[in-house]
């Protein structure tokens, strides 16, 4: 997670001064406690406490207008504060709707420079004002993937988009990059209705990997419809639309892929996967496993080696090895993977993710032998290593963006046990607000007695993913 931030008394209070001091629209009245917000939120940077700052950009909420937007803007958007103190901050700025602060935040975003441009779309996609959607639209265009993802992930927190924003988010459907084309996605099926379904099944015809399982999962988001992933099946419920009797695809479609993973019943069509195994103490649990009720579908028929393994099965570490060295070995040949070990320093496989070669299965079930659940689990360190590659590497630079995985997949018990941050709804802040330009699918296996609630919060972020259990 992020740093806490570094406090000097001195800028706070100069911060503040210059704040007050500077030309602006008329003086709010006394009674309506600006100033006094103000002052808190001043106290509150020349302090300790990051939650003391949280609670004082959060009452800056009723205060919409350019005074209190730059002053989130300083005390929040333009430093480096922990992810749920900038939560905080955005859900200030989602309470505002006046043309003056959205001026501040479109101003403020063609000033910024680099990574820094981030928070300040992620705040005119919250602020309710039209102006400040209509200021995303010219990134929708930036040379860079990252940014243009960040601004369509933008536009998606927009619930009643204007024609541009829609038709924006229909372009970046077709985006080169398949984040931006993820985060379009998320947009078209959040928005729901039947303007999306076109678009989405444009998608289900064109995708062969994960965002082919992500625009599946959109059609059935819009029209509340369950029909398989088959984009004829889908044409039908198409044609079912006012004039659209006699709609057709201009050439035929082509047979809809297999999935790359079928993992505890959580499907997906990824051919990038970072796989992360949890080597925490508690998975050393030997809860004496039954072997009929954890033994996959043909392993009994097949017998020999494969049948012994499973039947060696005594620990939740045991189980879940199992299980994952089956998803590595099912691994399509166009497929990319690396795995995550979890414990107080993750190490990777790789260290990037590796064709799926058999000489690369072959590796990888030879590092799931022989391991040992007891070391303490630093989850937060833990995930961050899956986005990023390494666990001291940014996880929405452009070398991640580029070069990682769009789909994690974790087993364990998802309970954080070490490290700085533990706070299960911290951590979930902090990778919410990575996915706004990663756009990474979080795949949950939960081993035993797990994180269930951390499981369902990870998986709960867009790209939607989802999450499972097993004993």
């Amino acid at each position: 997670m992020r740093d806490a931030p570094r406090i000097r008394l001195a800028g706070p209070l100069l911060l503040l001064a210059a704040l007050l001091a500077a030309p602006s629209p008329p003086a709010l009245p006394a009674e309506d406690g600006f100033e006094a917000a103000a002052k808190a939120v001043n106290a509150a940077l020349g302090g300790k406490d990051p939650g003391a700052l949280a609670d004082a950009l959060w009452d800056l909420r009723s205060h919409d207008g350019a005074p209190a937007a730059r002053l989130l803007l300083a005390a929040a958007l333009r430093r480096p504060v922990p992810d749920f103190v900038l939560d905080a901050a955005m859900d200030a700025l989602g309470a505002f709707r006046s043309a003056e602060a959205a001026g501040v935040l479109a101003e403020e975003a063609g000033r910024a420079r680099g990574d820094a441009r981030f928070p300040v779309l992620e705040a005119l996609g919250r602020l309710k004002h039209d102006a400040a959607g209509e200021a995303l639209l010219p990134f929708l265009e930036d040379p860079d993937p990252r940014l243009r993802t960040a601004a369509v992930r933008a536009l998606a927190d927009r619930k009643s988009p204007s024609p541009a924003a829609r038709a924006g988010a229909e372009k970046a459907a077709a985006d080169p990059d398949p984040r931006v084309r993820s985060a379009a996605v998320a947009a078209l099926a959040g928005w729901r209705g039947s303007a999306s379904g076109l678009p989405l099944l444009g998608r289900l015809v064109a995708e062969r990997g994960r965002l082919f399982g992500d625009a599946w999962r959109g059609l059935m988001a819009v029209t509340g419809e369950r029909r398989p992933p088959d984009p004829e099946k889908w044409a039908d419920w198409w044609r079912t639309m006012p004039g659209e009797e006699g709609w057709h695809f201009d050439a035929p479609p082509p047979e809809p892929p297999a999935p790359s993973l079928d993992l505890a019943g959580l499907l997906c069509w990824s051919r990038r996967v970072v796989f992360v195994l949890d080597t925490s103490e508690g998975m050393a649990d030997r809860p004496g496993y039954r072997l009929e009720e954890i033994l996959p579908a043909g392993v009994k028929e097949k017998g020999g080696k494969a049948l012994e393994e499973w039947a060696a099965v005594k620990s939740r570490l045991d189980h879940a090895v199992m299980v994952l060295r089956g998803a590595v070995e099912a691994l399509p040949a166009d497929a990319s993977f690396d795995l995550h070990f979890g414990d107080e320093a993750p190490a990777a496989l790789f260290r990037r993710l590796e064709p799926a070669t058999a000489g690369a299965k072959e590796r990888a079930a030879g590092r799931l032998k022989g391991l040992n659940g007891k070391a303490r689990q630093d989850f937060g360190r833990l995930i961050r290593s899956a986005w990023a590659g390494e666990p001291d590497r940014d996880p929405v630079s452009e070398e991640a963006f580029l070069g990682g995985a769009d789909t994690v997949v974790y087993v364990g018990t998802a309970l954080p046990s070490w490290g700085p941050e533990r706070d299960p709804g911290r951590i979930v802040s902090s990778v919410r607000r990575w996915n706004r330009v990663r756009q990474v699918r979080f795949l949950g296996v939960g081993v035993g007695t797990h994180g269930s609630d951390l499981l369902a919060g990870l998986a709960s972020l867009s790209p939607a993913g989802g999450s499972a259990s097993i004993p």
